[in-house]
């Protein structure tokens, strides 16, 4: 009786050794699906930036003045207050273009698919940033779901002491409005000054630039994007340094959200890539 008992404590033996082996295995295999998982994001994201970054080099690349260009300025040697504008409607023809085909998007279905994942494009000029929303709503038309028209914003910032508007350019001047209630597009009624004068530094303007960017890509992406699926779109992603190096006559940006991307642990796309991919050009005349 004892020699059963001994032999049946001995058999028993080899239980922890299987349930750590079944547990090694399952760890292992989570670890494995986990890495696969996160190639398959990574693998995502770069497809994604890579294509936005042909696409606003393309573009930047093909750029057209807009009517609205002070051309008297231009041939005086593009002196007078950085005035120069691009025409924005060919800028995006060309973007969309280079950027559905590098993605695949050929049939319309698939174009308005991918749509859903850009809240934006952007164009960064003179007195202004310009926004366009990709499957967005016109709020002078709510049933519009396509792109919106383009929107103008200003550039501007309050002046602590008086709490007044200091409209920033990218140029080393500001201006301020000398009648408020006319609009800020108005050149009449613009009162042109120096930053110097400000005591205001070309890297302390960029730095208000950056901030006032980043405000007005968050605001307009929530006001006017159109399929958020019941969440607040927040610019994560926004790099500085490359904001920076690319604010010179015109910066054009697009930022995407949300990569369409299932993977094996979840049936939700992954919603961990909000970027913003910058890109800058300089215009000047052919002589300089």
């Amino acid at each position: 009786m004892v020699k059963i008992l001994k032999n049946s404590r001995g058999d028993s033996s080899v239980m922890p050794i299987l349930l750590i082996l079944i547990v090694s295995f399952f760890a292992i295999t989570t670890i494995l699906v986990k890495q696969i998982d996160g190639n398959l994001i990574a693998m995502q994201k770069s497809r994604y930036e890579k294509a936005i970054s042909m696409a606003i080099n393309t573009s930047l690349a093909t750029v057209e003045l807009s009517d609205d260009s002070n051309l008297e300025a231009i041939s005086m040697g593009y002196t007078v207050h950085n005035q120069m504008m691009l025409d924005k409607t060919k800028l995006a023809k060309v973007f969309e273009d280079v950027l559905y085909r590098n993605v695949q998007a050929k049939s319309v279905y698939q174009k308005n698919q991918f749509n859903q994942y850009i809240p934006l494009m952007g164009v960064l000029q003179n007195d202004r940033i310009s926004f366009l929303a990709y499957c967005g709503k016109d709020l002078e038309n709510p049933n519009s779901t396509t792109l919106t028209p383009w929107q103008d914003y200003p550039l501007y910032v309050h002046d602590e002491a008086d709490g007044k508007r200091i409209y920033l350019t990218l140029g080393d001047d500001y201006f301020t409005l000398i009648d408020e209630s006319i609009p800020w597009t108005t050149e009449s009624n613009r009162n042109y000054d120096s930053l110097s004068n400000l005591n205001m530094t070309e890297k302390q303007k960029n730095e208000l630039l950056y901030k006032v960017v980043k405000d007005d890509i968050n605001s307009f992406a929530n006001t006017y994007k159109e399929s958020h699926n019941h969440y607040t779109f927040t610019l994560r992603n926004f790099d500085k340094n490359s904001f920076l190096a690319s604010i010179n006559d015109v910066t054009v940006f697009c930022v995407v959200e949300g990569i369409p991307i299932k993977t094996i642990l979840s049936n939700e796309p992954d919603k961990s890539f909000y970027m913003a991919k910058f890109g800058g050009a300089s215009l000047k005349r052919a002589d300089q």
